[in-house]
This record gives structure tokens, C-alpha cells and sequence, in this order.
């Protein structure tokens, strides 16, 4: 946990210093300054909200017409394991009604030993439409979205044993609602399945909240209540209920180019259901023990830093 709040830490640090860098530099970068105020005094841009790169962050608007693209790195560290997920992602708006989204993960969680371990990787695509746009007289929006996680075949080794887990097939549906006073909530349900009869069921339950700490700096809090039961070979679950805490930072310095921080808390384990973290999570319905049984147990807390840039059409 030292090595996660310290990666933390560093993350705020870097957004925090970045803008002060920005405010305090010479004067040779005015032309940059005038060049981002004008964009900063646009009308449109001051009333679109900030569009988040995660999919898993409930957005009932703010679909943003262009072609975006992000990399980013997860870390946590956990009685003496590890987890690392790298990602990209590919997201194109369309015409500020449509949203459609594909990326690649590859993930790595390391034992205590050096013969312990979790690797895999997954695809994972999906679409957000808007049904209701938000206008001046009423800026409550509505959206539907689906979200289809694809992973790989995952490679779990503990001392000298090896298992391989054949790929499950997890899917999203999404309702997402954006209130007056600019709340976001989102009721979702989920499935997962995988060969040998092995599936699960979930229904999330969301509630989220932009807040604008400067005009290049956004916020995000959010809190999912996640209900899931799921059936393997010889047992079936009792119903369990989960949670997922996380709050994002997003600097903006240039409208093209952003800077995405975000700490996620899961107090009792990961819910099969966890969104940037499903094609991991997911493989927890074959319940083989060992780490992945503890991702879905025990205190978690994740760090990651994503960096996004936009083309405008």
C-alpha cells in the first residue's frame, strides 16, 4: 500500500505542478496563453462537460464529436503482491449523438514468490448513444450503453503447477441518467460467462459528480453498488454485495491533450463486474484460489495515469 499511495501522490503532484508550471511560465509562451483562452472563452467549450476516456466512468452526455486516443498504466500492491495493467484505447464520437470505443489491456499480478502468478490480456469494445440531449431549459440527458469485454486465455501459475483458463465472454448493458443539478447515475446489469457451466449475474447500481476546480482542472467522485450471484461445478454462491469507490483528476492544458488520474478503493475484493479491471475480474467465476481469489476478497486499492489525446471533426 506505501508503494501505491506513494505512485499516488506522485500522480496529484504531477497534475497539480503541471498547471502551475503553465500559470508561472515565462513570457515567450503568451501566444500558448492566448491561443488556450480563446479556446477556454468559446461558449460551447465552457458548457460541455469534461469527457472522460474510461468507459467505466458514468457519462449520460458530453459525447464529444472526434477521434480520441489514450495510454495508461495501472499499479497495485497488495500483502506482498503485485498488479499491473497497461492499456490503449481507441474512442470516436460521432456527431455528438454517438460514442463508439476499442481497446487493449494486458495484465500481469505476481505472488509473493516468483513462481506465483496471473497473466492475461483482453479486447474490449462498446458504444454509447444518447437519447436525450441536455439543453439550456433542461439539462438533464439520458444515454444507453453496452460494453463487451473479450479476454484471452489466462495463464495462472502457482509454485509448479500451471492452469490455463479459458476465455470468458462478459457482457454490459447501461442505462445512464444526468440530472438537473448535473448528477450522473446509471443502473446496469451485467453477464459473464465461461465453458463447464461456469457464469455469473450482476446489477450495478452508480452515482457520480463532475466538479470544475479550475478551467483546465476537472474532478470526478463515484460510488457502484454491485449485486452478484454466480454458479461454477459443485457450488453456487449466496447473493454478495460489493462496492467501488473512485475519484478521478483530469488536466487539460491544450483542448487536444489531457491528463487523467484515478484511485479506485474495492473494500471487499473485486466484483466479477469491475469495470476497467473485468477482464480480470471475470475469471474469478472458475474460483481456482490462490490470486485471483484474493483480488476478489480482499482491500483493494488501484493507482493508474492516462494520457489522452483529441482530434476535433
Amino acid at each position: 500500500m506505501q508503494n501505491l499511495l506513494a505512485r499516488v501522490a506522485s500522480v496529484t503532484l504531477l497534475i497539480v505542478g503541471s498547471g502551475v508550471a503553465v500559470s508561472a511560465a515565462p513570457s515567450f509562451l503568451s501566444p500558448i496563453k492566448k491561443a488556450l483562452k480563446v479556446v477556454q472563452d468559446d461558449p460551447d467549450a465552457v458548457q460541455r462537460p469534461y469527457n472522460w476516456s474510461s468507459p467505466s466512468i458514468i457519462q449520460s452526455g458530453s459525447i464529444r464529436s472526434g477521434v480520441s486516443f489514450l495510454v495508461g498504466d495501472t499499479y497495485a500492491n497488495y500483502s506482498g503482491r503485485t498488479f499491473e495493467l497497461k492499456q490503449e484505447q481507441l474512442k470516436v464520437g460521432i456527431e455528438n449523438v454517438i460514442e463508439l470505443y476499442y481497446g487493449r489491456q494486458f495484465t500481469l499480478a505476481k505472488g509473493r514468490s516468483q513462481t506465483s502468478r496471473f497473466h492475461g490480456d483482453a479486447d474490449y469494445y462498446g458504444a454509447r448513444v444518447l437519447v436525450k440531449k441536455p439543453t439550456e431549459d433542461d439539462p438533464s440527458a439520458w444515454s444507453v450503453q453496452i460494453g463487451i469485454m473479450r479476454p484471452g486465455q489466462a495463464d495462472l501459475k502457482s509454485g509448479s503447477s500451471q492452469i490455463l483458463l479459458d476465455s470468458t465472454k462478459n457482457n454490459m448493458f447501461a442505462v445512464n441518467y444526468g440530472d438537473r443539478a448535473k448528477n450522473q447515475f446509471q443502473l446496469a446489469y451485467s453477464v459473464i460467462e465461461a465453458p463447464a457451466f461456469y457464469s455469473a449475474h450482476s446489477i450495478s447500481l452508480g452515482v457520480g459528480r463532475d466538479f470544475t476546480l479550475r478551467p483546465d482542472l476537472q474532478a470526478r467522485l463515484q460510488l457502484n453498488f454491485v449485486g452478484q450471484s454466480f454458479k461454477g461445478g459443485a457450488s453456487q454462491s449466496n447473493y454478495e454485495l460489493k462496492t467501488i469507490g473512485s475519484g478521478s483528476l483530469a488536466y487539460s492544458p491544450m483542448s487536444w491533450l489531457s491528463l487523467e488520474g484515478n484511485l479506485t478503493v474495492m473494500p471487499n475484493g473485486m466484483p466479477f463486474e469491475s469495470g476497467d479491471f473485468t477482464g480480470v475480474s471475470g475469471f474469478a467465476v472458475y474460483e481456482p484460489g490462490g490470486i485471483v481469489d484474493d483480488l476478489r476478497t480482499k482491500f483493494l486499492a488501484f493507482g493508474s495515469l492516462r494520457l489522452v489525446a483529441h482530434w476535433s471533426f
